[in-house]
């Protein structure tokens, strides 16, 4: 978990650095989907990452695909 985190702020660090966006990155376990849903309520903005193993999940992720 720690290194995830720290790989994580060091992305979002080197993506929002210039931009005066301040992310605030998170890493959870659990059902994927319903935790992105439950952050998403207290968020003005959620980016999920995308990491797809076929073809239509290249694309979009097959995780934020579901995410409705």
């Amino acid at each position: 978990l720690t290194d995830a985190m720290k790989t994580l702020e060091a992305t979002s660090a080197s993506i929002f650095g210039r931009t005066g966006v301040k992310p605030e990155p998170r890493v959870r376990f659990g059902k994927i989907v319903s935790g992105i849903i439950e952050e998403a309520a207290e968020a003005e903005m959620v980016l999920p990452g995308a990491k797809g193993r076929h073809v239509p999940d290249a694309a979009i992720g097959s995780t934020p695909g579901r995410i409705t």
